[in-house]
């Protein structure tokens, strides 16, 4: 992803994983088809996010279905997240979700997390946040 970001192809100000699982079901989808409904949600979340990085949060098993930010936010975070990975590699491989629990812990400042309580409102809970 890192890559992508360097590159950037589209010249893009921020940057989102989409888990597949995130586009199955209750969500309406048409804010990522129609182009008014997409600068819509981009200005929402850029107001929203600032330079801070996001974490659609499900606990309490931990999900990461919709994540990201602008580059900076998504710099800061690659170098905490590669931090934690291999400090915590001797005793457990941690899944991506738990190491952005961990960068949260450590460095509240970097990151914004949504945590949503009832697993089958997690769509609902990210199409709020992307476009109320």
């Amino acid at each position: 992803m890192m890559d992508v970001i360097q590159d950037n192809p589209f010249n893009s100000d921020y940057f989102f994983w989409i888990d597949c699982f995130f586009t199955r079901g209750i969500l309406e989808m048409q804010f990522l088809y129609e182009e008014e409904h997409y600068l819509k949600m981009y200005e929402n979340v850029k107001n929203k996010l600032g330079d801070k990085f996001v974490l659609l949060n499900w606990g309490p098993r931990p999900f990461g279905f919709f994540w990201g930010g602008n580059m900076e936010s998504l710099k800061k975070i690659y170098e905490k997240y590669f931090e934690i990975f291999f400090e915590f590699l001797p005793t457990k491989l941690m899944a991506e979700e738990l190491i952005f629990k961990v960068i949260m812990e450590r460095n509240p400042k970097l990151m914004h997390i949504i945590d949503v309580e009832d697993g089958s409102k997690y769509k609902i809970a990210c199409q709020n946040f992307l476009i109320k």
